[in-house]
């Protein structure tokens, strides 16, 4: 699981970074809309692999973590309006 939380990670950097790129070039400028389309594709892509790969094993230890189970609960909905915010 530590490679995938490493990859996830790494993914956050870069799309801060594109983000940061759109700040400065402006998101009305050709290549920052560009830049904020390929982000908007990257973050939908991230979240699909959390969805996939890092929540279900996180749901299971939620099974015998009452703590776990309700952060789990907040961030479920916390990452349901990032989605809806991307899309």
């Amino acid at each position: 699981m530590s490679t995938l939380i490493q990859e996830l990670k790494r993914e956050h950097f870069e799309i801060i970074v594109m983000l940061d790129e759109v700040k400065e070039l402006g998101f009305l400028s050709k290549e920052g809309q560009k830049i904020l389309l390929s982000a908007k594709d990257k973050i939908l892509s991230h979240l699909e692999k959390e969805n996939e790969k890092l929540y279900p094993k996180i749901r299971k230890a939620a099974e015998n973590d009452e703590r776990l189970k309700k952060t789990l609960n907040i961030i479920a909905k916390d990452m349901e309006n990032v989605t809806k915010s991307a899309l």
